[in-house]
């Protein structure tokens, strides 16, 4: 269907130990890696948003903690970034956040926190109940508690008060979002579309807080958000994703258990910042025990499935990039 962009093969890219995030074909901040190759614009109109990739613990942070480092790392979606590693190499832009998202979590609203939870009171922080922190689970942009056990995180008289909440907004949440709608921006400026690809690792089997406690999960699991205004990205898309999947030898599913976060939710066609076909999103969820990541320490453990699902995803990007270009050249032609 999409014939303009020729498949190509890359190689698997293992992440070494001591490497934490794709370095090639990067510039950075303290809280955000943007990867696309060196003195190039992106080739195609798409941006690969690894929003829970990160595993930073900053110092003064780590001091205050009531549980150890391995902990607090084991929430998250490590590896994403180097599933998606080849986004560059196909003209893509590869967008990652740095920070562990225990300690700040972009892939939330600015909001999403209960101000019970805040040592000192909230202040004039904007804070809501969403299904992140109701029931006092404490799951918000800022986690309280461990997301199993609900043992605390921090120190008793430690805990983040109104002033450390607002210093990691500046300091990660807002320079990853305003990088993200910059490079949207840009893309759909130049490409007259563009498409948000966001990343996510799961657990294998529903958790007790999930509409599919205790079942099995597939592979992948495919969302766009419906909701009263549409979806985030066409359906022919999606179905076209579980269709390559299955000829991978992988299971997948579409908006069930997972519909999409908040990345779909606010950049997707019918959120606030798609504007009608202007703008695409959608969500995939990885499941960890398919690409050979320890479900408790969320370490990398068997290379080898994890080499073959990054080969399924750099078929992916393309297959993915080729649906990008296609509604470029559409909206173009209008």
């Amino acid at each position: 269907m999409y014939t303009r962009m020729s498949k190509t093969a890359f190689d698997t890219i293992i992440p070494r130990e001591d490497q934490v995030h794709p370095e090639d074909h990067a510039y950075e901040c303290e809280s955000v890696i943007t990867r696309l190759i060196k003195n190039a614009d992106n080739k195609v109109p798409l941006v690969v948003t690894c929003p829970h990739a990160g595993i930073l613990i900053p110092d003064d942070v780590e001091g205050t903690l009531a549980v150890d480092k391995a902990e607090v790392l084991s929430r998250g979606d490590r590896f994403t970034d180097w599933l998606t590693v080849n986004a560059p190499a196909i003209g893509a832009k590869q967008i990652i956040s740095k920070i562990a998202p225990t300690i700040l979590n972009v892939g939330r609203s600015p909001m999403s926190l209960d101000a019970r939870d805040v040592r000192g009171g909230a202040g004039s922080l904007n804070t809501e109940i969403d299904k992140y922190t109701h029931g006092n689970i404490s799951q918000g942009i800022v986690a309280y508690k461990t997301l199993y056990g609900g043992h605390p995180l921090y120190k008793a008289g430690q805990e983040p008060d109104e002033a450390e909440i607002r210093n990691r907004l500046d300091t990660y949440y807002y320079p990853f979002h305003d990088t993200l709608d910059s490079h949207i921006e840009h893309t759909a400026d130049k490409f007259g579309y563009a498409l948000v690809f966001d990343i996510h690792s799961a657990p294998s089997v529903g958790t007790h807080a999930d509409v599919d406690a205790g079942e099995p999960r597939p592979d992948l699991i495919f969302s766009n958000n419906p909701n009263e205004h549409g979806v985030s990205v066409d359906n022919v898309l999606l179905n076209e994703l579980v269709a390559l999947a299955e000829q991978h030898g992988l299971r997948a599913s579409i908006n069930y258990p997972y519909q999409g976060g908040f990345v779909t939710q606010q950049y997707g066609a019918n959120g606030p910042k798609g504007e009608k076909d202007y703008i695409e999103a959608f969500q995939v969820e990885y499941n960890r025990a398919a690409i050979g990541v320890d479900e408790q320490t969320l370490e990398l453990v068997d290379k080898a499935k994890f080499a073959s699902v990054q080969t399924f995803t750099n078929t992916m990007l393309q297959h993915v990039a080729r649906y990008a270009q296609a509604k470029s050249e559409a909206s173009l032609s209008c």
